[in-house]
């Protein structure tokens, strides 16, 4: 990864502090053309680029799976419970979820591979990614979605089997975030149709991955709202 010619050389004295940043003590004074190190004024600069996309995504990915994995544990009654409109049961929608992830994160493994193989020679802005663009993705009605047949839960797979798949799907997710710990996830974009949504680089798709799984547990929490009144 290159470091791109606009970053600011600093002469003075450093401090240790959280990783990610670089803190600099000093501040500058003119005198008759030259600059002067002064140590009164601190001065504190990102050193890598899309950190705070990497924060926002790392945690709602953490969230919404944490969010997801508590329905494992509700009574068998309600997660085997079918709507009256004959929508999804609990235990088909965590299904579905794991197998949304899994063809999501196809896509996802090929562009980490891609975007790192890219940052050998590429120079990385201090920018951040639009995940505001995903939001949507998150919240059920905001758009139809129709979804294709390979990911329609078959509702034969074992509980068990499916939280096993989820959380290890949230570990590689997770993984893939350290990887491009750099800012290297903005290299590589792939098209995503749903939504309109357009080209996404990695760190858009990972997003996806979360606002998916949250758009799943509000239609849980709907489940069992309705569950409630029969």
């Amino acid at each position: 990864m290159k470091v791109p010619a606009s970053t600011l050389k600093v002469e003075g004295s450093t401090s240790k502090v959280p990783a990610g940043t670089l803190k600099v003590e000093g501040s500058t004074r003119e005198v008759e053309g030259d600059t002067h190190v002064l140590r009164d004024i601190v001065v504190v600069m990102t050193a890598l680029p899309y950190s705070r996309t990497i924060e926002r995504v790392r945690a709602a990915l953490t969230e919404s799976f944490a969010e997801a994995d508590i329905w494992f544990d509700r009574p068998e009654p309600l997660r085997s419970f079918r709507p009256p409109d004959g929508g999804w049961t609990i235990d088909e929608i965590l299904e579905h979820i794991t197998l949304t992830s899994h063809f999501l994160m196809i896509v996802i493994r090929n562009s980490t591979r891609k975007a790192l193989k890219r940052a050998a020679d590429a120079t990385i802005p201090f920018q951040e990614s639009d995940l505001d663009l995903l939001e949507p993705i998150g919240q059920r009605g905001t758009f139809s979605w129709a979804r294709p047949e390979h990911m329609i839960p078959t509702g034969t797979v074992p509980g068990e089997e499916v939280r096993r798949k989820m959380r290890e799907q949230l570990v590689e997710c997770l993984g893939f975030l350290d990887q491009l710990r750099g800012g290297e996830g903005s290299l590589f974009k792939v098209r995503m149709s749903v939504n309109d949504s357009g080209k996404l680089d990695v760190y858009q798709w990972l997003y996806f991955v979360a606002q998916h799984a949250k758009r799943h547990v509000d239609q849980m929490r709907e489940n069992e709202a309705e569950w409630k009144t029969v």
